[in-house]
C-alpha cells in the first residue's frame, strides 16, 4: 500500500501530531478521524476490527516514526515548498523513500510500508549499562519500555501455531504469557518480579513510575501544550471559510462543535475514572469482592443510577487498576518515610488458602505512624534465614538503611537468624524480640501442664458444641445471670471460641465459660442441652459428680495465674508500647505471681513451681538477647532509681564509674549499650557524610561524642538540669523530645539516642493486623487469589484508610499503656480453696500430690541451658530476674492498677506554670556521697530562661506547640503590647512571627534575668528579663519584599 504526500498533507500531519503522536493519547479510531481528514473517507474504515482500518494503522505507525526522525527535513520542507537537498530515508521501512518535485503541489513523498523501527538515542538518552537490551518486538507500535521489560513472540508449536506470547525479559524468571502484550501486564509484572529488580533496577523504576503516573489516583497535569491561547486547529475540516448564495464568507461553527464534543468527552473521561477510583477504594478498604462487577445484576444496578456510566470489570481492576494504584501508593509510602528516621521494620509470615506462603512487612514511625511496606515471596525459594535477611535489607535500601533503628519479629529459628543477619550488614539497626509472641509462648506452656489437662480436655469440646448448635445458644441466652461458687450473680455471656487470629484465647474463652457453668448444668438436668460428649455429660450431667466443682476450681486457678498475663498482652499489643513498657510489664507480671504464689490463694507449690520455671525460662530468652529493654526502663523517668533499682554492695563498682553514681552496675549498662548504639551512627556519618541522613547531632564537626555522652549521662543519673522536669501524661517519648529541641549541649546526644530507643515499637502487631485482613479478604469465595494481587489490594486500602488526605487514621491509643484487672471475688477464693480441701482425699479429684516441687522432665531439659545457680534458684521456687532490679518493687504492681496519684500532683503543678522538682531522679539518698540529700528545685530564672529558650528555638510549629505545654498552662492568661492573648493566640503569634529561620537556625540570646521570690520555697515570685531572637527572617519595609535576616528584642515579666 502506498500514499503520496502533499504539501498541504504535511501541514494537516503536523497539526495532526500534536494530539495523536502520544502514548497517552494513541488509539485506533483516533487513527481513523486523522487519516479520513487528511486522505479522504475509504470504505469500511469506521469498523474498529476491519482489515482496511488495520492497514491504516500500520501506516499511521510507519508515518509517526518518520517524523519523528526527520522534524527537521520536515520543518525546512513546510517552510521553504521544496525538496531539501538530501532527503532522510524513513527508519524502518523496507524500501527507500524518494522524493519526487511536482509542480505546484510541493513535496510528493512515497511510502511503502514495512516494519518501523524506533531511532537510536544518543548521547545521554543512552540505555544505562544494567539494562537489557531492546530486541525488536511483533506489532505495530513500538514501546522501548515494554521492550526493556519483556520480550514478546510467536509459539511455532504445532498446537499452538502461530500464537503469540510474550515472557520477562530477566534471566531466571519464567514469567510467561499468552497474547498480545499490553503495557498494564507487563509493567505489573515488572514490579512484582524480583529477577528484574535485582538485574534492571533502573528499567524497574521506570515501570514503577509509569504506573504510577497512570493510577486512578494520580494528580493528572495540564498539557503545556493546548492552551488557550494556542490550541491547534481542528483536523478534517478545510482551512477556507464557507461561503452563502450570494458569495458572502461566513464563519464555520464545526470547529467549536468539535471543542465542545471534546470537552464533553473530557467530562466524561474525568467522571468515569472518579467513579472507578471509588469503586477500587470499595474492593481494596471495605472488601467488595471484585467478581461481583462482573454479574448482570451489577450492571444492572450502575447504569439504573447513571447511565452514561460503563460498567468495568473485574479484570481491569485486578489487573490494571489496582497494581496501578499500589505503585503510586508505594511511591507516597516512601516519600512519607523519607522524612522520618528511627523506623522500626516489623515482619510476619501468613499464607493463604492456595496455599502460598509469603512474609508481610511495615514500617512505624517513632509518632507510631505504621506504613504497610508490601510482601516478600518467592514461591521457588526457600524461605530460609538468608532470604528474609535479603528481602528485609532490600525493603529498607528503598527507603534508606540509616533511617532504621530496628528490627522486630517474632523468634522462630529463621527470622532470629534473619535478624543477626540484617545486624551484622547494617551495625545501626537493633534486633529486638517481638514482646507479644513471647507472652504467648507463657501462656502456650501454661496451657500445657498437667494440672490443666482435664480442663482443656473438657473445654475444646464444650466450646464446639454452642459453637454449633443454635438450640444450646439460645436456651443459654434466656438462662440469665450465671450463679457464682459464693452465691452472687455474674453476667452470662455467649462463649467464646478458642480462635487462632488473637492472643490468650483459652483465658477469654475461661472468662465466659466459668459464669455460665451452672447455667449449663441446669439447662443439662432439664433436658434442655443434651451433650454428644460422654465426658461432658458426665460433668454437667450428674449433680452428686465432683467433676464440675473441679472443672470450675480448675478455671479458677488457671485465671488467677494467666490473668495478668492476658491483660499485659493485650495491653502491649498497642502501637504506643515501647521498650520501657515491655520491661516493666514482664516485671509487674512476676510481681503479681509472686505475691498469689506465696500468699494462701488455692494454688498449689507445684504448680507454681512448674509456673516460675515456665516464666523464668522464657524471661532469659527474651531479655538475654539485648540489654535495650533495661536501658529503656533506667532512661524512663517515670520509673526513679531509688525507687525500682536495687544496688549490689557485694560486687565491686565497675571501673570508670564516679563514686557519686548511686547503683554503679546499672549506671555502667546503661553507658555501655548506649556507646554501643551510639559508635555505628558516629562510623556511618563519617563514612558516608554526603550520602546519609543522619541527625543532625552527628554533623557537628570536632566532637567528643564519647565524653559528651557520659556527662549528660552523669547529669540524667543525679536529675540535674535539664532532667528534673515531670512527665506530662506518662508520654516518655514527649519527655525526651522536648530535650532534643534545639539542640542544647546538655541534652543532644543522650536525647537522640533515648528518642531511637524509645522510638521503637516492640511487637509485630501491624503484621498480625494484616495478616487479618487477608484472611478476610481471602474467603471462600475468594479462595483463588494470587498472594501479588492481594497484598496490592492491602496496601492501596490501608493507604486510603490511614494516611491518604483526609482519612480519618487509626484509632490512638494512650500513650502509656495500662492495665484494668478483672476483680477476682475474696470469698469466692475462699470457696474454692474450701473444695480443694475436701477434694483432696477423693481419688478422682486429683492425681496428683499437692506438696510435691519437683519439675517436669520437659522443664527440666529446657532449663538445662541456664547456669547451676540459676536452676538452683529456680527449683528453690523463685524467679530468677535481673539483678539490678527490685522485684517487689511496690511500684510494679501498682502498674497493674487504674490509679496514678502522682500524675494528678504533676498535672496540677504544671497548670499553675510553676517548676516542678523532678518526679524521676531525685528521690536518691545523696548523705552517702556528700551531696545535699534534698530534691533539686531549679530556680525561676533558671526555669523561665529554659523554657522560654526552648519555644523560640523549635524547629518546627509542632515542637513549638509542645514546648509551650511543658512551659504553660491552656489556661494561659497573657498580655503582649498591652493586648490580652490565651494560649492559642500565643501559640499563633509565635508561629507567625518569621516566615523563614537562617540556616543556622533560631536561638535565643539572654541580655539579662532576676527574679524577686515571694517565699523561701522558690516556686512563687515574679521574673523579668530581657532577650534577643536571632536567626530568623523576614520582610521589613524598603526590602523589595525579600527576606532579610532579623533579630528581635524581647522583654518578659512572669508571674
Amino acid at each position: 500500500m502506498a500514499a503520496a504526500l502533499t504539501q498541504e498533507q504535511l501541514g494537516l500531519l503536523k497539526d495532526a501530531s500534536r494530539k495523536f503522536l502520544s502514548e497517552k493519547h494513541y488509539g485506533a479510531i483516533e487513527v481513523e478521524v486523522v487519516m479520513v481528514s487528511v486522505f479522504g473517507a475509504y470504505t469500511e474504515s469506521r469498523r474498529r476490527d476491519s482489515p482496511i482500518a488495520s492497514e491504516w494503522d500500520r501506516y499511521w505507525t510507519a508515518l509517526a516514526v518518520y517524523h519523528e526522525a526527520n522534524k527537521e527535513y520536515l520543518s525546512k520542507a513546510l517552510k521553504e515548498g521544496v525538496t531539501a537537498p538530501v532527503q532522510p530515508a524513513m527508519p524502518g521501512i523496507e524500501d527507500d523513500i524518494p522524493a519526487t518535485p511536482t509542480t505546484g503541489s510541493g513535496v510528493i513523498l512515497k511510502v511503502k510500508l514495512g516494519s518501523a523501527k524506533p531511532p537510536k538515542r544518543k548521547g545521554p538518552e543512552t540505555v544505562a549499562d544494567d539494562e537489557p537490551p531492546t530486541k525488536k518486538k511483533p506489532g505495530p507500535r513500538a514501546n522501548s519500555l515494554l521492550d526493556r521489560l519483556s520480550s514478546a513472540d510467536v509459539d511455532n508449536n504445532k498446537s499452538t501455531a502461530n500464537k503469540s506470547y510474550w515472557t520477562c525479559i530477566a534471566d531466571g524468571c519464567s514469567h510467561r504469557r499468552a497474547g498480545r502484550r499490553t503495557a498494564a501486564e507487563v509493567l505489573t509484572h515488572a514490579l512484582r518480579c524480583d529477577f528484574l529488580r535485582k538485574q534492571y533496577p533502573v528499567a524497574r523504576k521506570e515501570a514503577e513510575d509509569e504506573h504510577a503516573r497512570n493510577a486512578l489516583g494520580a494528580e493528572k497535569a495540564a498539557d503545556p501544550q493546548t492552551s488557550s491561547q494556542d490550541q491547534p486547529r481542528p483536523v478534517g475540516r478545510p482551512r477556507n471559510l464557507e461561503t452563502d448564495e450570494k458569495g458572502q464568507g461566513k464563519l464555520d461553527q464545526s470547529s467549536f462543535r468539535d471543542a465542545g464534543r471534546k470537552k464533553s468527552k473530557e467530562e466524561q473521561e474525568t467522571w468515569q475514572r472518579k467513579a472507578d477510583h471509588l469503586l477500587m477504594l470499595l474492593i481494596c478498604k471495605s472488601g467488595l469482592i471484585p467478581h461481583l462487577l462482573d454479574k448482570e445484576d451489577w450492571a444492572a444496578f450502575v447504569t439504573h443510577l447513571n447511565p452514561s456510566y460503563v460498567v468495568t470489570g473485574s479484570k481491569k481492576f485486578l489487573n490494571e487498576y489496582i497494581p496501578q494504584e499500589a505503585a503510586l501508593v508505594k511511591q507516597k509510602t516512601k516519600a512519607a518515610l523519607q522524612d522520618s528516621r528511627d523506623l522500626t521494620y516489623t515482619s510476619d509470615g501468613t499464607s493463604i488458602r492456595r496455599g502460598d506462603q509469603f512474609y508481610t512487612a511495615h514500617a512505624c514511625t517513632p509518632s507510631r505512624d505504621v506504613y504497610f511496606l508490601g510482601g516478600q515471596f518467592g514461591t521457588k525459594d526457600s524461605h530460609n534465614a538468608e532470604w528474609i535477611k535479603n528481602g528485609a535489607i532490600a525493603k529498607m535500601q528503598e527507603i534508606g538503611l540509616e533511617l532504621w533503628a530496628s528490627m522486630v519479629t517474632d523468634s522462630t529459628n529463621v527470622t532470629l537468624a534473619a535478624r543477626r543477619g540484617v545486624t551484622k550488614e547494617a551495625p545501626t539497626i537493633l534486633d529486638l524480640c517481638d514482646v507479644i509472641h513471647f507472652l504467648q509462648h507463657i501462656i502456650g506452656d501454661i496451657n500445657e501442664l498437667p494440672e490443666y489437662e482435664s480442663m482443656m480436655e473438657a473445654l475444646k469440646p464444650l466450646l464446639r458444641h454452642f459453637s454449633k448448635s443454635g438450640k444450646s445458644k439460645d436456651f443459654l441466652r434466656d438462662s440469665g445471670e450465671g450463679m457464682a461458687d459464693d452465691g452472687g450473680k455474674l453476667p452470662v455471656k455467649m462463649l467464646a471460641k478458642v480462635g487462632k487470629t488473637r492472643f490468650a484465647t483459652h483465658y477469654m474463652s475461661v472468662n465466659t465459660v466459668s459464669p455460665a457453668a451452672r447455667n449449663i448444668q441446669s439447662l443439662v438436668l432439664a433436658g434442655k442441652i443434651k451433650f454428644r460428649s460422654a465426658l461432658l455429660q458426665e460433668i454437667f450431667g450428674d449433680p452428686t459428680s465432683l467433676k464440675l466443682p473441679t472443672f470450675l476450681r480448675d478455671m479458677l486457678s488457671y485465671q488467677m495465674v494467666v490473668e495478668s498475663l492476658a491483660r499485659s498482652l493485650w495491653s502491649l499489643e498497642g502501637t504506643t508500647a515501647n521498650a520501657s513498657d515491655a520491661f516493666s510489664f514482664w516485671y509487674s507480671i512476676a510481681n503479681s505471681l509472686d505475691s498469689r504464689f506465696q500468699t494462701d490463694s488455692g494454688i498449689s507449690k507445684e504448680l507454681a513451681g512448674h509456673v516460675r520455671a515456665i516464666f523464668n525460662k522464657r524471661y532469659h530468652q527474651f531479655f538475654g538477647h539485648s540489654d535495650a529493654y533495661f536501658v529503656a526502663f533506667c532512661l524512663d523517668p517515670r520509673f526513679p532509681n531509688a525507687e525500682y533499682l536495687r544496688p549490689r554492695p557485694e560486687e565491686a563498682r565497675p571501673k570508670g564509674v564516679p563514686e557519686h553514681i548511686l547503683y554503679p552496675h546499672a549506671f555502667f549498662r546503661v553507658k555501655e549499650f548506649l556507646k554501643k548504639v551510639l559508635r555505628p551512627l558516629v562510623e556511618l556519618h563519617e563514612t558516608h557524610d554526603t550520602t546519609c541522613r543522619c541527625h543532625p547531632v552527628l554533623k557537628i564537626p570536632d566532637f567528643d561524642f564519647s565524653e559528651t555522652l557520659k556527662l549528660q549521662l552523669e547529669a540524667f543519673w543525679l536529675g540535674e538540669p535539664p532532667f528534673h522536669a515531670p512527665v506530662i501524661g506518662g508520654d516518655t517519648m514527649e519527655w525526651w523530645t522536648n530535650l532534643a529541641i534545639g539542640n542544647s549541649p546538655r541534652s543532644n546526644v543522650i536525647a537522640m539516642l533515648a528518642v531511637r530507643i524509645f522510638g521503637i515499637l516492640v511487637n509485630s502487631m501491624p503484621d498480625e493486623r494484616t495478616n487479618s485482613t487477608i484472611t478476610w479478604f481471602n474467603s471462600p469465595l475468594r479462595g483463588n487469589q494470587q498472594q501479588e494481587g492481594l497484598l496490592d489490594m492491602i496496601m492501596v486500602g490501608q493507604w486510603h484508610k490511614y494516611h491518604a488526605p483526609g482519612a480519618k487514621g487509626p484509632r490512638r491509643t494512650p500513650r502509656r499503656p495500662t492495665v484494668a484487672f478483672r476483680r477476682l471475688d475474696k470469698k469466692m477464693i475462699e470457696k474454692t480453696k474450701m473444695k480443694m480441701r475436701e477434694q483432696a482425699s477423693d481419688s478422682e479429684a486429683s492425681d496428683s500430690d499437692a506438696d510435691s516441687e519437683e519439675i517436669t522432665e520437659q522443664d527440666q531439659a529446657e532449663l538445662q541451658k541456664l547456669t547451676d545457680t540459676l536452676r538452683a534458684k529456680i527449683a528453690g521456687g523463685v524467679f530468677v530476674v535481673d539483678p539490678d532490679v527490685m522485684l517487689d518493687a511496690p511500684g510494679f504492681l501498682n502498674l497493674l492498677s487504674d490509679a496514678d496519684d502522682t500524675e494528678d500532683v504533676v498535672e496540677e503543678a504544671v497548670s499553675q506554670s510553676q517548676p516542678v522538682a523532678s518526679s524521676s531522679r531525685t528521690k536518691n539518698n545523696w548523705t552517702s556521697c556528700g551531696i545535699v540529700s534534698e530534691p533539686y528545685l531549679s530556680s525561676l530564672v533558671d526555669w523561665s530562661k529554659e523554657h522560654i529558650t526552648a519555644v523560640f528555638q523549635a524547629p518546627s510549629n509542632e515542637l513549638t506547640l509542645l514546648a509551650l505545654d511543658s512551659a504553660f498552662s491552656r489556661s494561659l492568661q497573657a498580655t503582649v503590647n498591652g493586648e490580652p492573648v490565651d494560649f492559642e493566640g500565643f501559640a499563633k503569634m509565635i508561629g507567625a512571627m518569621a516566615e523563614e529561620t537562617a540556616a543556622t537556625g533560631p536561638h535565643v540570646d539572654w541580655a539579662f534575668a532576676e527574679a524577686t521570690e515571694n517565699d523561701d520555697s522558690g516556686r512563687n515570685g515574679v521574673v523579668k528579663g530581657e532577650y534577643y531572637i536571632r536567626g530568623i527572617c523576614g520582610r521589613i519595609p524598603g526590602s523589595d519584599g525579600r527576606l532579610l535576616e532579623i533579630e528581635c528584642r524581647k522583654e518578659v515579666v512572669g508571674r
